[in-house]
Order: C-alpha cells, then sequence, then structure tokens
C-alpha cells in the first residue's frame, strides 16, 4: 500500500471520526444520534484498524490485533446501523427482545474471531494473502451472520418507507429522508461485504485497503447530503463543525509530513490561521442557527396568537348571532304590542300618550333594525347569509328606493334628483331583491342623515357591461383616512359621529358584502370634509 492511500485512510478515518462526535455533541440525549454517531466511530475505527495492517513498523502481535479489530469493528459499525434502522424516525413495531437477542448473540460469537475458528492461521508474509489463512467454515458464518444483520436493517427501513405512505405515525417525515438513507448504507455496506469479506475468501486483497476509503467517504458524503437537505438533527452547527474540523485535519496531516523547516514553518502558519478561521465560522453559524431558532419561535408565537384571534373572532360572532336573535323575539312582541295601542285596539290614547306611544314604537323600530344588522354581520362572517338571486330589470328598482326617500328628504328641505341612462331600459342584472334594496336604503339613508342641506343627486348609467349606481350629496364629506377605513367591520368616522352620534359601522360593512356577493364592487369618493360626499357601485348586467 503506497504512502497516498495511507494518507487517505488516516485522513478519511479521522474525517468520519470527527463525523461522529460532532453529530453526537449535538444530540446526545437522542438514542437514535447516538447509534448514528456510533456508525461512523467503528466505521474510523475499521479504516485505522485497516491501515495498522500494512504498515511495516508495527509488530507482528500489533498486527494481529490490527486484523481482530478490522473484522470485529467492522461488524460492529453493521450492528450498530442495525439499531439505527431500529429507531428510526421512530422504534420499529417489533419487539426489542429480537434486536437484544440477536445483538448479544453475535456480539458473544465475536469471541471466535481471534481463534482457530477463524483463522486457521496467521504469519508475518509479505502481503497480507500470504499471511492469513482462513477458517473457511468459520468465516462463512461470519459473512452470513454480518449479512444477515445487514440486510435485516435495510428490510426495516424499506418497511417504514412503504409504511410513511399510509401511517399518521410518519405524517410528517419527508419519505425522501428513508430513501436517501437506505441509498448511502446500501452502498457502503454492500462494498464492505463484498471487498473486505468475499473476495479475501478467495485470495483477492487487491481492494481490501482502499475499500475503506470509499466506505468512509460514501458515509460522509450521503450522511452530510441528507443532514443538510433534510434537516436531520442540527445539521447547520454540524456541518460547520465538520468542515472546520476537516480543515484543521487536513492542516495537521500537512504539517505532519513536511519535508523541510521551510514547510514546517508555512504549514504551521497555515494551521493556526485554519484553527482560527474554524472558530468564527462555527461562531457565526452558531449565532445565525440561534437567531433563526428565536425567529422560529416568534413565529410560532404568532401562528398560536392568530389561532387564538381566529377562535375568538369565530365566538364573537357566535355570541352576536345568539345575542341578536335573543334580543328580536321579545322586540318584535313589544312592537307589535305599541302597535296596537296606537291603533286603538285597546281604546283611544290620549293625545301626549300616543305621542310617547310613538316615539317608543320608533325607538324600538330602530333597534330592530339595528338587531337586524347585527344578525347580517354575524351571517356574513360565519358564510352563513343566503341570497335568492332573480333575473330583474335594475333601474325600477332603484327609482322605486328613491320614491320611497322623497319624504324624510323633504323633511330636511333637501332636493333630491334622479337621472337614468336610456340605455338602461329593458336592462335585467342578476339581483337579489331583498339584499339590493338594503343596499339602496343604507346609501340614500345614509346621504340623508348627513347632509344637513343642500341636495342629493343619483345617477344610473350604462357602463360597460354593468350598471353603475352613482349617490352625490352635499353633506359633511370625508377624509381620505375615513375612506379607506369606511367599509370595515364598526368603522366610524369622525365626521360622521359630529351628525350621528349612534353610528355603529355596521350598515356600509354590510351594503359591501351584498355588492360583492352580487359580484360587483363598490367605493366612496370626497373632496374632503365639510364638502360632500360620492358612493359609487356596479352590477354586471345580463
Amino acid at each position: 500500500m503506497d504512502v497516498l492511500v495511507q494518507t487517505a485512510l488516516i485522513v478519511f478515518g479521522l474525517l468520519n471520526l470527527a463525523f461522529a462526535c460532532v453529530v453526537y455533541a449535538h444530540n446526545r440525549q437522542n438514542i437514535r444520534v447516538v447509534f448514528y454517531a456510533l456508525i461512523s466511530v467503528f466505521a474510523s475505527l475499521w479504516s485505522i484498524s485497516t491501515l495498522l495492517t500494512d504498515i511495516d513498523a508495527v509488530p507482528f502481535e500489533g498486527f494481529k490485533f490490527a486484523l481482530y479489530g478490522h473484522y470485529i469493528f467492522g461488524y460492529m459499525a453493521y450492528l450498530s446501523f442495525f439499531w439505527f434502522t431500529y429507531l428510526y424516525p421512530q422504534r420499529s413495531r417489533l419487539s426489542p427482545f429480537w434486536p437484544i437477542a440477536i445483538s448479544l448473540v453475535t456480539i458473544a460469537a465475536l469471541g471466535f474471531v481471534p481463534t482457530g475458528l477463524f483463522f486457521t492461521e496467521i504469519t508475518d508474509g509479505a502481503t497480507l494473502a500470504q499471511s492469513i489463512i482462513f477458517n473457511e467454515l468459520g468465516y462463512k458464518a461470519f459473512i452470513v451472520m454480518l449479512s444477515v444483520v445487514f440486510f435485516l436493517g435495510l428490510i426495516q427501513l424499506v418497511m417504514k418507507l412503504r409504511e410513511a405512505k399510509v401511517s399518521q405515525r410518519y405524517k410528517e417525515l419527508d419519505r425522501n429522508q428513508i430513501y436517501f438513507l437506505i441509498v448511502e448504507f446500501l452502498i457502503a455496506g454492500s462494498f464492505g461485504i463484498i471487498l473486505n469479506l468475499v473476495l479475501p475468501l478467495y485470495g483477492n486483497f487487491s481492494l481490501f485497503y482502499v475499500n475503506p476509503i470509499f466506505v468512509t467517504v460514501t458515509l460522509i458524503g450521503i450522511g452530510l447530503y441528507t443532514l443538510n437537505h433534510f434537516h436531520i438533527f442540527n445539521a447547520k452547527v454540524i456541518l460547520a463543525e465538520f468542515f472546520a474540523g476537516g480543515m484543521v485535519i487536513m492542516s495537521i496531516a500537512r504539517l505532519a509530513i513536511s519535508k523541510s523547516t521551510g514547510e514546517l514553518v508555512t504549514n504551521g502558519f497555515l494551521l493556526l490561521g485554519t484553527v482560527v478561521f474554524s472558530v468564527f465560522l462555527i461562531q457565526s453559524v452558531m449565532r445565525e442557527v440561534a437567531q433563526r431558532e428565536q425567529i422560529q419561535k416568534l413565529a410560532e408565537g404568532l401562528k398560536q396568537a392568530n389561532e387564538r384571534l381566529k377562535e375568538l373572532d369565530k365566538m364573537k360572532s357566535q355570541f352576536l348571532s345568539i345575542a341578536s336573535h335573543d334580543l328580536r323575539a321579545p322586540l318584535t312582541v313589544v312592537r307589535n304590542f305599541l302597535s296596537l295601542l296606537m291603533d286603538g285596539t285597546y281604546g283611544k290614547l290620549p293625545a301626549a300618550a300616543e305621542e310617547g306611544m310613538r316615539q317608543v314604537f320608533d325607538r324600538a323600530t330602530d333597534m330592530a333594525k339595528s338587531i337586524d344588522a347585527y344578525l347580517n354581520v354575524s351571517r356574513i362572517e360565519q358564510g352563513r347569509m343566503k341570497y335568492d338571486f332573480i333575473d330583474i330589470e335594475f333601474a325600477p328598482l332603484v327609482e322605486n328606493a328613491v320614491k320611497g326617500f322623497l319624504p324624510d328628504a323633504e323633511k330636511k328641505g333637501l332636493t333630491v334628483s334622479l337621472t337614468v341612462d336610456p340605455m338602461l331600459k329593458g336592462r335585467k342584472a342578476k339581483v337579489d331583491v331583498a339584499k339590493m334594496n338594503e343596499v339602496l336604503n343604507n346609501l340614500l339613508d345614509n346621504s340623508i342623515k348627513y347632509t344637513p342641506k343642500g341636495s342629493i343627486a343619483v345617477h344610473l348609467e350604462l357602463a360597460g357591461s354593468a350598471a353603475r349606481f352613482t349617490l352625490t350629496d352635499t353633506g359633511v364629506g370625508m377624509s381620505q383616512e375615513t375612506i379607506q377605513k369606511l367599509f370595515k367591520l364598526f368603522s366610524t368616522g369622525a365626521e360622521s359621529l359630529k351628525v350621528n352620534t349612534s353610528s355603529t359601522g355596521v350598515g356600509l360593512y354590510i351594503t359591501k358584502a351584498h355588492v360583492e356577493a352580487h359580484k360587483g364592487r363598490i367605493w366612496a369618493e370626497s373632496d374632503g370634509e365639510g364638502r360632500g360626499s360620492r358612493f359609487i357601485f356596479e352590477l354586471p348586467l345580463t
């Protein structure tokens, strides 16, 4: 074996050992991680033992112990893999009795490795092939034992891969994690069995020393990719520390093979710089990971708070619905009884009493309207608002709504005008008549309430394939800030509260919901406070 292969065995063996230590250091409480790390630990010891079997400076007894270590540590790596597959990502359904029994029996069988049952003879030959004579029966039994343990581990991973398709146990697991682990260990494990067990049985040791390099590179390479890609364990910090450790090990190797004082000094400074850089790299990554974990915790907290807010909002809507419904029934009885009193059903009332009854009836009517509005809000928020659409000519609907508010406008001394585009004559829209009347009534009622003097103009025109309703008044107007939140629930502008202190901010929210349910859109415009307002909505025509 040349110096390059020896150096590679040392470097990759140490890298594999460093990889195991870093993984274990960050997850020592996790038994799965312990066995994952043990795979690399025993693979490193296997590589180093393999190296020692070909170093001339090693005495014969040391050579024998290295040879025993090659097979014992190699088997322990496979047994660690078996336990890892039993525990990853969750313990297999198989009773722990069997893995424990297999482990005890096979570890006990390793006691035969240093005996004649495994090696017929070990001599101090020029090559490994000349130094070893296997006991064919015992050696084949060892190969079978190791292969059975290895393939039992693979079978466990394959079964978990299949179970991940249907089982709730692995619902949060990316199946590709298991797939990559199968590929990683199938490649490394199969090459170990073929090149370091089967071929040597027939005297072929040509790849005996090269294969540990290949296996350790495979374990490290695919292991690092799996850690990074699927975020198994604490991947980022592990990768940073492994990368840093790898650079330090390479620098130490360069220092060890320095051939002159100049090379020794240069490689010494290089090692020092590598150590300093590695420390800063690891600290930087750990800070980044800590910040990300903090952000994740905050995001999780926000998510939980958002879920709680949604729950509270749902409870609010349910309470609003129940409370409004419970108030509506007794209020209807009160209004009906007041109506009977005012109609003289129970005898004629004095004029003063009749006026008082009328005021009470009007307040009860206003309260009934508010309760209906709150019930509508509840239905809208819970998605229970029902619409009964029919094809109907839209212009007469607007005309009738405007006529209905003429008496209220006249009482305040307001001028009301209505213009209808002749192009709309006979044009129909798909409308829920009751809901559309509610829209028109809300807009006209608000316009009269918030216009102390002046005029109200309603214009209905054709706008492409839609009917556009525009209501313009000379009322209190609105600021841009008010317009931005005008159609939100319980939103009342400062301007409106000066005129109508009982405003709840519910009517325009319901109006917008009804218009959008008709596949239309609504918006408001104003030139500013005291300069009037414009409310516009469009409905598609059929």
